[in-house]
């Protein structure tokens, strides 16, 4: 890790989003001290978002939940939007975290564009500050957009029906690609961790899923 001086944030709230651009030249991502912002290769949209700086509500999300309490918050603020208890956003020259504590889970985000290849990582970091175990279940969410962002922006309804999506179980991967009549481009996630013991990853392409929590 760099050792640059970040710009810091102790709070996700702001009169207007604080933003963070991230870019190898090709592939980029906007990143909000609210965990919002925009995914973008060359002059493709890979995430939908649209400017909004009273709800900053778009963007690559991560939920999580504790199982057994049912509680539910984000790994930033956005969009969740449970108050934590303490909440801090860096902003490096070449990654952004974001940490916040929830009921003694301390939730670390971090959110890097590679130099090399035209790939974003986010990595998500818990740590249990209790006495007793905890089972937390995180959900990784976007609105996938393949395609440029003025197109998507005035057909959206249209954009919306030419991503197509399948999982590879066996490798935790998810690929969603462009469909006919669309500028062939694709996008891929997957999910690494060395210390993993939970249920196998699953995908979920309904909205209404989503919005249960």
């Amino acid at each position: 890790m760099s050792t640059d001086k970040p710009r810091h944030f102790d709070s996700p709230h702001h009169s207007s989003p604080r933003t963070h651009l991230l870019s190898n030249g090709r592939y980029s991502v906007m990143l909000t001290a609210a965990g919002s912002g925009f995914s973008k290769w060359r002059n493709i949209a890979v995430t939908r978002w649209r400017e909004d700086s009273t709800c900053d509500p778009w963007g690559g999300y991560i939920f999580l939940r504790d199982v057994h309490e049912g509680r539910v918050w984000s790994a930033g603020y956005q969009p969740a939007g449970a108050e934590p208890e303490s909440y801090g956003v860096d902003f490096f020259e070449g990654r952004a975290e974001i940490l916040r504590m929830d009921s003694a889970v301390s939730t670390l985000l971090q959110v890097l564009v590679s130099g090399d290849d035209d790939i974003e990582v986010r990595r998500v970091s818990l740590t249990n500050h209790a006495r007793t175990a905890r089972e937390i279940e995180l959900t990784s969410y976007a609105e996938m957009v393949l395609a440029p962002a003025a197109g998507d922006a005035a057909h959206p309804a249209f954009s919306k029906m030419f991503v197509q999506t399948d999982f590879v179980a066996e490798h935790g991967t998810c690929w969603r690609r462009a469909g006919p009549g669309m500028p062939a481009s694709c996008v891929f996630g997957r999910r690494i961790s060395a210390r993993w013991k939970g249920r196998p990853s699953a995908l979920c392409s309904s909205r209404r899923t989503v919005r249960a929590f």
